[in-house]
């Protein structure tokens, strides 16, 4: 495997940029012709990427020796050149910013110019390497013709099927135009086809109409015995051993017609055969098939514990950290994430309204294949399998999914460690000299992610950490941020603290221009030192800021951040958050929750409210308004998702004017217990898809305007009026809707 060694390429270019230091000239050009040379040897690798993934399945599976030896002792030397070349960076770096000696900066020259002859040399024997396609070289390259993924190109593409446009014909057809009668297409599983993927494409395509000819079901096949349940057309029973001639195949079961969509040119009994006996060959192949910057995505989901859901926003922020992600773009990250879901390597899990993926999780079926690639491109350590201590010494990544005792283990592993991450959901209190210990020794961590391990203070010995990009601690009692811990983690990308509540900052917080996402408990920004001091244009991210340092002056010099939440005392700062607001330009997302010393005496006036355009996302919690907000809020031109939730208004008359919410998706209504009337103008949310009212106790009718708005598909109520719930039930066309009616049912 190359992934070590195109990671230190990626690492070097990011170097050359000025992204970590800014290199001396001298070391600065030396390091741009290793990065050419280094590039070069990148674009052979390309041409034997096939040649490359059939030696890692063929190490994995121990079918055969290598074809190719010659090719199997570059990947080896590349490795070890990666490893030591990223060793010698790494201590030049750290120099540089100790400010040392003189000494240092021509001991990195001579050893660039040492690693520049090393890697000519690799270059000039890798162009002497034959091409041999075996079996398995062969498979990966239909399996990455048949996917339309060139693995060369970095682009981002949506389809994931192209090579079945004939299948995807036949089943689109199926599920429109098909027989009245039809009620089950079965896609069955089967070689070069990723079924998952196959009938999510066709889901998305979102051109299926309700044309009501019934409801159209579409399963996906595993086991080709339960065919033998069903008969063909001529009243046959299925037999395995027949070979389908590649249409849809007709069939019945107990009267009721289905279709199978079959992908395959064995018969159904040697395709189940092939599927079965080689689950873990095919596993290897289909993930050698991934481009190479979604096998870095994919295989780096190890790091989580089975069965666990993931946090989206954790992993995307944890790929950016690891520098998997060339434009540390969180948009980026999530259509990476998307690409594997639709491969089927990933499984989302809980879906935000609005189809944003919340959690996540590994299937089952792909556990052991992620294993086996992480140890044999020693890419990660995990105590889930015991390995042998001398394989621990090259590893850059350590997850610690157990007990604090794998602590105890710590000499064994890679001083130059990139990563250790603590991910047990145990709440141990972790020992002050642990983790100064775990400080000292790892000086070149980028990832320190302690997880639920409780601690009494900050880390001594964090300030030896400079390359730090993620920082995960869970610290209770913590309450300031003193400037001597803030300015030795400069480099820093994710600062995630979510049970310390931070009152004071130190005024160095501004210098940290690298920063992107922060979540706490609470924090607060502090005053704006100095002209002359920088604005923090990467940050995109704040879980909780108090409503105290919402100055304009403060949230001016935060211009690219897209999602905050303010929760404090809403009431008392009206006049200050409602004059600043605006000054947040690329907002997208915005939570305002009131926690308020007079409950039920709310001051807050909404029409005094100056809301960034730029909003797409606005939700109220506690804030106890007394007038009506739909005419404030209509007025955003961009906001798709409205969620008024408890205690946000205490009113009885909602009244949505004509052509408001032009983009409105979803409104969700949550406690409003007075609430009686609600009215929509002509026009109002032409685009709205879904409404959920929780609980709705008072209110007798809904808008008759809401049952003309052509995308409206789901409502769901809570605890409606006998009188609106009985309107529902005699409403000729909620099947249409999706009507929901907790508790009871409609």
């Amino acid at each position: 495997m190359d992934i070590q060694f195109r990671l230190f390429s990626e690492r070097l270019r990011r170097l050359l940029s000025g992204e970590e230091v800014t290199l001396p000239d001298a070391a600065k050009q030396l390091a741009q012709n290793l990065h050419t040379e280094i590039e070069i040897v990148t674009s052979l690798l390309r041409d034997y990427e096939c040649e490359i993934a059939g030696h890692l399945v063929n190490i994995i599976v121990e079918e055969e020796e290598s074809n190719s030896p010659d090719l199997h002792a570059i990947m080896e030397e590349i490795n070890s050149f990666a490893y030591e070349s990223e060793k010698v960076v790494d201590t030049f770096i750290v120099s540089i910013a100790q400010q040392k000696s003189q000494s240092s900066s021509k001991e990195m020259c001579d050893a660039l110019v040492e690693f520049r002859s090393k890697i000519i040399d690799i270059q000039q024997r890798l162009q002497q390497v034959q091409h041999i396609d075996t079996g398995i070289v062969e498979q990966i390259k239909f399996i990455q013709a048949d996917t339309g993924n060139s693995s060369v190109s970095p682009m981002f593409t949506k389809r994931d099927t192209v090579g079945l446009d004939d299948r995807m014909e036949e089943l689109l057809d199926l599920l429109i135009e098909g027989p009245p009668r039809l009620s089950l297409v079965a896609v069955l599983d089967s070689i070069g086809l990723d079924r998952t993927a196959f009938v999510a494409e066709a889901y998305n395509s979102k051109i299926l109409p309700d044309n009501q000819n019934g409801s159209r079901v579409v399963i996906t096949v595993l086991d080709s015995e339960i065919l033998t349940y069903f008969q063909l057309e001529n009243g046959e029973d299925i037999r395995l051993d027949l070979v389908p001639d590649g249409r849809p195949l007709r069939g019945t079961y107990q009267g009721w017609p289905f279709h199978i969509l079959y992908h395959g040119s064995l018969s159904f009994e040697e395709n189940e055969k092939e599927t079965k006996e080689k689950p873990l060959r095919l596993q290897l192949i289909r993930y050698s098939s991934l481009p190479f910057y979604l096998k870095l995505c994919c295989i780096y989901l190890y790091v989580f514990p089975l069965y666990s859901d993931i946090s989206t926003r954790q992993l995307y922020q944890l790929w950016i950290a690891e520098g998997f992600i060339p434009d540390n773009n969180e948009g980026t990250a999530e259509k990476y994430l998307e690409h594997l879901i639709n491969r089927g390597f990933v499984e989302a899990k809980k879906i935000k309204v609005g189809s944003r993926i919340n959690t996540c999780s590994i299937p089952n079926r792909w556990w052991p294949a992620l294993i086996q690639v992480a140890l044999a491109g020693e890419f990660i350590y995990s105590s889930v399998i015991d390995q042998e201590s001398d394989s621990r010494k090259m590893i850059k990544r350590l997850t610690a999914n157990v007990n604090l005792s794998e602590l105890d283990s710590l000499e064994d592993f890679n001083l130059y460690l990139h990563s250790l991450l603590c991910l047990s959901s145990e709440s141990h209190h972790l020992d002050p000299l642990d983790c100064e210990k775990i400080c000292k020794m790892f000086k070149f961590l980028r990832v320190l992610d302690l997880g639920s391990l409780v601690l009494s203070q900050l880390p001594s010995g964090i300030e030896n950490l400079f390359f730090l990009r993620y920082l995960k601690l869970n610290i209770p009692s913590l309450k300031s941020l003193p400037s001597s811990f803030l300015s030795s983690i400069s480099n820093l990308y994710t600062l995630d603290m979510p049970f310390s509540y931070i009152h004071h900052t130190a005024d160095v917080f501004w210098e940290m221009n690298k920063l992107r996402h922060l979540n706490f408990g609470l924090f607060t920004l502090p005053a704006y030192p100095r002209n002359d001091c920088g604005s923090l244009e990467n940050l995109n991210f704040i879980s909780a800021l108090h409503p105290r340092c919402c100055t304009p002056d403060i949230l001016g010099r935060l211009p690219n951040l897209r999602k905050l939440r303010i929760h404090g005392d809403l009431s008392n700062n009206q006049s200050l958050l409602s004059k600043s607001l605006y000054k947040l330009s690329s907002l997208e997302s915005l939570k305002l929750v009131n926690e308020s010393k007079m409950p039920r005496l709310s001051k807050i006036v909404l029409d005094e409210y100056q809301f960034p355009p730029s909003l797409t996302h606005l939700s109220f919690s506690n804030t106890e308004l007394m007038e009506d907000p739909m005419p404030t809020l209509e007025k955003l031109p961009l906001l798709q998702v409205l969620k008024l939730k408890k205690n946000s208004y205490l009113g009885r008359k909602l009244t949505c004017g004509s052509h408001g919410f032009p983009k409105l998706k979803v409104l969700h209504l949550k406690s409003m217990l007075w609430l009686e009337e609600w009215t929509m103008g002509t026009g109002a949310m032409p685009k709205l898809e879904c409404l959920i009212i929780d609980p709705c106790a008072y209110l007798k009718r809904l808008p008759k305007q809401l049952w003309s708005v052509k995308r409206f598909k789901k409502l769901e109520l809570w605890r409606p009026q006998p009188e609106l719930r009985q309107k529902l039930r005699d409403f000729k066309d909620k099947e249409q809707y999706n009507i929901q009616l907790y508790p009871y049912g409609i």
